[in-house]
């Protein structure tokens, strides 16, 4: 959010590593620690004054430390995230973002480089200035058109060689093959391992900048305990449908509102512990946050599902919202549904009879419209963007979806 917010605002984006960070923070309680025997001679017993790394606490104490720094400068920590602060400067919004050691600062170019220089007054830092990659990251922004695009090309061609996939090719949609008598064999154990492994490097992408694979990530990602032959063949899939997608990424920006969408795909499996998939994803041009999630229960209708989607969508909508508006991002403070049903359940008890037996937690969402003033609208299907967060898409709905997420190739122009 951070990053569509500097494109609207054609904000500077500016990057700060603080160099051995864990190393800066003071002990908060007697921490002693045995140095290590040399040539014979038995170490010594310390008391520790400061965190070292590989200790348990050592990330916490250098939050804490980071928190107490930004305070000092200045800054105020976001209620809604504890990684967000904000600083005014003659009546100017400047904000920061913070990942362990790694700072981006947003505001106006004299605003960012006097924080910079505050920062690093304090501690030794490495400066990036202007934000081009980080955690795998490319960002690459057009001021012309205030948007901002961000994918991990470089880090999926790297899974893709560990996969020994790079000369795989590639496909247009992730089709998976389902499971029968011929593919259903267990994986042999080193196998599994690297099943495993690839599922965990995959989840970053998923993630960050590839919304599009998130339903098939939590497919595959179910399968993790005990991977199946049919497993392996489909996760391959997958890398070709990232080596065929490779420069993909999320368009941000355009002065777009906040908006979000909720869907659910009812299982219809005649296995008693099949449940339903919600999925929601909230825009500002592109996905800033998404989401798919198996329901908790068993859904007897399209209808229930839908309404327990709803809740999911609206849980985060509550949230997203207010970080928004706190933030100073517009926000339509509407949230999407294909389904008529659902949405005529929030204003009356028509189905009253057919709907009874739905947990009252998920009637949390009738008060909650009104409670945090936002709306559901309905929308059609084929408009219905949190479709691809539901189900497997293939072909030309693929691309539509996508399209209309502006998950789309990267310019290097930009």
């Amino acid at each position: 959010m951070l990053i569509a917010l500097a494109a609207n605002n054609d904000w500077e984006i500016h990057q700060l590593d603080v160099k051995t960070a864990f190393l800066r923070a003071y002990i908060d309680r007697p921490v002693y620690m045995k140095l290590p025997t040399i040539k014979g001679v038995k170490g010594d017993i310390v008391l520790l004054k400061k965190s070292i790394y590989g200790l348990k606490q050592a990330g916490y104490l250098w939050n804490m430390e980071l928190h107490r720094t930004l305070l000092e400068i200045g800054f105020e920590q976001n209620a809604y995230d504890n990684t967000v602060y904000t600083k005014s400067i003659n009546d100017r919004k400047v904000h920061l973002g913070a990942y362990v050691d790694d700072l981006i600062i947003i505001g106006l170019k004299e605003d960012v480089s006097e924080v910079k220089d505050q920062i690093k007054a304090k501690y030794t830092c490495k400066d990036g200035n202007e934000l081009h990659h980080m955690l795998h990251i490319k960002v690459r922004r057009n001021r012309t058109q205030k948007t901002i695009t961000i994918s991990q090309p470089a880090y999926i061609r790297e899974i893709l060689i560990d996969a020994g996939m790079d000369q795989a090719e590639g496909m247009e949609s992730i089709i998976f093959t389902p499971e029968d008598a011929h593919n259903n064999a267990a994986l042999p154990e080193y196998s599994s391992a690297e099943y495993r492994s690839m599922i965990g490097k995959l989840m970053w992408i998923s993630r960050a900048t590839r919304p599009d694979i998130t339903h098939a990530m939590h497919l595959l990602a179910t399968k993790v305990a005990a991977p199946k032959r049919v497993d392996w063949l489909n996760l391959r899939k997958l890398l070709r449908y990232l080596k065929y997608t490779i420069n993909h990424g999320i368009l941000l920006g355009s002065n777009a509102p906040l908006r979000g969408y909720t869907d659910a795909n009812w299982i219809t499996s005649n296995d008693h512990r099949s449940r339903s998939i919600s999925g929601y994803v909230f825009t500002m041009h592109g996905p800033v946050s998404w989401s798919t999630k198996q329901q908790s229960i068993v859904a007897l209708s399209s209808t229930e599902a839908e309404f327990i989607a709803l809740n999911y969508a609206g849980r985060e909508s509550v949230w997203i919202e207010q970080l928004a508006e706190s933030l100073g991002i517009p926000s339509d403070r509407t949230i999407y549904c294909d389904n008529q049903s659902t949405i005529a359940l929030l204003s009356n008890d028509t189905f009253h009879k057919r709907t009874k037996h739905i947990a009252v937690r998920y009637n949390w969402i009738k008060v909650a419209v009104e409670q945090y003033n936002f709306r559901v609208a309905y929308v059609t299907t084929r408009d219905q963007l949190a479709d691809v967060f539901t189900k497997l898409l293939i072909g030309g709905k693929q691309r539509d979806i996508c399209a209309k997420l502006h998950i789309q190739p990267q310019d290097d122009n930009q």
